[in-house]
Protein backbone atom coordinates (compact mmCIF):
# COMPACT_ATOMS: atom_id res chain seq x y z
CA UNK A 1 0.00 0.00 0.00
CA UNK A 2 2.61 2.35 1.04
CA UNK A 3 4.66 1.83 -1.98
CA UNK A 4 1.96 2.51 -4.04
CA UNK A 5 1.16 6.26 -1.99
CA UNK A 6 4.56 6.70 -3.11
CA UNK A 7 4.30 5.90 -6.65
CA UNK A 8 1.36 8.50 -6.54
CA UNK A 9 2.40 11.18 -4.43
CA UNK A 10 6.36 11.00 -5.87
CA UNK A 11 7.44 14.54 -8.37
CA UNK A 12 10.61 12.80 -9.30
CA UNK A 13 10.35 11.35 -13.53
CA UNK A 14 13.35 8.92 -12.62
CA UNK A 15 12.02 7.83 -9.47
CA UNK A 16 8.49 7.47 -10.48
CA UNK A 17 9.80 4.82 -13.55
CA UNK A 18 11.62 2.90 -10.62
CA UNK A 19 8.46 2.96 -8.08
CA UNK A 20 6.45 1.83 -11.02
CA UNK A 21 8.49 -0.95 -12.06
CA UNK A 22 8.45 -2.14 -8.42
CA UNK A 23 4.91 -2.26 -8.59
CA UNK A 24 4.41 -4.40 -12.24
CA UNK A 25 7.31 -6.65 -10.39
CA UNK A 26 5.10 -6.92 -7.51
CA UNK A 27 2.39 -7.95 -9.22
CA UNK A 28 4.22 -10.39 -11.90
CA UNK A 29 5.45 -11.97 -8.75
CA UNK A 30 2.73 -12.41 -6.82
CA UNK A 31 2.16 -16.26 -5.44
CA UNK A 32 -0.82 -16.91 -7.56
CA UNK A 33 -3.90 -18.29 -5.64
CA UNK A 34 -5.12 -19.78 -8.86
CA UNK A 35 -3.73 -22.17 -10.89
CA UNK A 36 -4.97 -23.60 -14.60
CA UNK A 37 -4.05 -26.20 -17.10
CA UNK A 38 -5.61 -26.07 -20.41
CA UNK A 39 -6.44 -29.82 -21.31
CA UNK A 40 -4.08 -29.77 -24.81
CA UNK A 41 -1.10 -28.40 -22.39
CA UNK A 42 -1.76 -31.10 -19.88
CA UNK A 43 -2.44 -34.01 -23.20
CA UNK A 44 1.08 -32.64 -24.27
CA UNK A 45 2.36 -33.18 -20.93
CA UNK A 46 1.39 -36.25 -20.89
CA UNK A 47 2.20 -37.63 -23.79
CA UNK A 48 5.91 -36.74 -23.53
CA UNK A 49 5.17 -38.52 -19.93
CA UNK A 50 5.93 -35.53 -17.59
CA UNK A 51 2.57 -36.58 -15.47
CA UNK A 52 0.36 -33.08 -13.87
CA UNK A 53 1.44 -29.97 -15.01
CA UNK A 54 0.26 -28.38 -11.82
CA UNK A 55 4.21 -30.08 -10.32
CA UNK A 56 6.08 -27.65 -12.28
CA UNK A 57 6.74 -23.39 -12.51
CA UNK A 58 7.79 -21.20 -14.60
CA UNK A 59 11.43 -22.02 -12.95
CA UNK A 60 11.39 -26.02 -13.97
CA UNK A 61 10.61 -25.50 -16.95
CA UNK A 62 13.60 -26.10 -18.94
CA UNK A 63 14.95 -28.23 -16.69
CA UNK A 64 12.51 -30.27 -15.05
CA UNK A 65 9.51 -30.03 -17.72
CA UNK A 66 12.39 -30.45 -20.35
CA UNK A 67 10.82 -27.70 -22.37
CA UNK A 68 14.28 -26.01 -23.69
CA UNK A 69 13.78 -23.04 -24.93
CA UNK A 70 10.08 -22.53 -23.58
CA UNK A 71 8.74 -23.78 -27.27
CA UNK A 72 6.12 -25.84 -25.87
CA UNK A 73 4.25 -24.11 -22.77
CA UNK A 74 3.88 -21.04 -22.04
CA UNK A 75 2.95 -20.11 -18.26
CA UNK A 76 0.70 -17.80 -18.97
CA UNK A 77 -0.91 -14.77 -16.05
CA UNK A 78 -4.28 -15.73 -16.14
CA UNK A 79 -4.91 -12.43 -15.00
CA UNK A 80 -2.65 -10.41 -16.42
CA UNK A 81 -0.02 -8.13 -14.60
CA UNK A 82 -1.57 -4.96 -16.91
CA UNK A 83 -5.13 -6.19 -15.60
CA UNK A 84 -3.77 -6.58 -11.72
CA UNK A 85 -1.64 -2.95 -12.05
CA UNK A 86 -4.76 -1.41 -13.99
CA UNK A 87 -6.51 -2.32 -10.37
CA UNK A 88 -4.54 -1.21 -8.37
CA UNK A 89 -4.07 2.24 -10.09
CA UNK A 90 -7.92 2.46 -9.92
CA UNK A 91 -7.87 2.07 -6.08
CA UNK A 92 -9.38 6.16 -5.01
CA UNK A 93 -8.16 5.31 -1.28
CA UNK A 94 -5.93 2.27 -1.25
CA UNK A 95 -5.94 0.32 1.86
CA UNK A 96 -3.77 -2.90 2.76
CA UNK A 97 -6.95 -4.64 2.79
CA UNK A 98 -7.97 -3.44 -0.96
CA UNK A 99 -4.53 -3.69 -2.47
CA UNK A 100 -4.62 -7.53 -1.15
CA UNK A 101 -7.41 -8.16 -2.51
CA UNK A 102 -6.60 -7.19 -5.90
CA UNK A 103 -3.44 -9.11 -5.38
CA UNK A 104 -5.39 -12.43 -4.33
CA UNK A 105 -6.54 -12.34 -7.80
CA UNK A 106 -3.18 -13.29 -9.15
CA UNK A 107 -3.73 -17.01 -10.76
CA UNK A 108 -1.65 -18.49 -13.76
CA UNK A 109 -2.11 -20.98 -16.22
CA UNK A 110 0.22 -23.71 -18.11
CA UNK A 111 -0.87 -23.51 -22.09
CA UNK A 112 0.52 -24.32 -25.29
CA UNK A 113 2.54 -21.73 -26.96
CA UNK A 114 0.03 -22.22 -29.58
CA UNK A 115 -2.60 -21.24 -27.57
CA UNK A 116 -1.19 -18.52 -26.38
CA UNK A 117 -0.22 -17.42 -29.61
CA UNK A 118 -4.38 -17.43 -30.43
CA UNK A 119 -4.86 -15.29 -26.80
CA UNK A 120 -1.99 -12.79 -28.73
CA UNK A 121 -3.83 -13.03 -32.04
CA UNK A 122 -7.26 -11.86 -30.84
CA UNK A 123 -5.44 -9.03 -28.34
CA UNK A 124 -5.83 -10.35 -25.37
CA UNK A 125 -1.93 -10.58 -24.43
CA UNK A 126 -2.11 -7.94 -21.61
CA UNK A 127 -5.51 -6.59 -21.67
CA UNK A 128 -7.89 -9.13 -20.47
CA UNK A 129 -10.84 -7.95 -18.06
CA UNK A 130 -12.38 -11.19 -18.26
CA UNK A 131 -9.82 -13.94 -19.10
CA UNK A 132 -12.15 -16.92 -18.74
CA UNK A 133 -13.82 -15.07 -21.73
CA UNK A 134 -10.90 -14.64 -23.63
CA UNK A 135 -9.89 -18.11 -22.88
CA UNK A 136 -12.95 -19.28 -24.77
CA UNK A 137 -12.69 -16.91 -27.45
CA UNK A 138 -9.07 -18.52 -27.84
CA UNK A 139 -10.44 -22.06 -27.78
CA UNK A 140 -8.72 -22.62 -24.80
CA UNK A 141 -10.40 -25.46 -22.41
CA UNK A 142 -9.50 -25.46 -19.02
CA UNK A 143 -9.16 -28.81 -16.70
CA UNK A 144 -11.84 -29.09 -14.49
Amino acid sequence: MSLLAEYRACQDPFAQGVLDRLLSTLCRHTQANTFHVSEAAQAMATSLGKGDLRQYDWNTQVKKLGDVGRKIFAWDHFVTVFELRRALDGLATPTEASVRAILSRSSVAWILKTEDKRLDDLGYRSRRPDPHYAYTAAGIRLLK
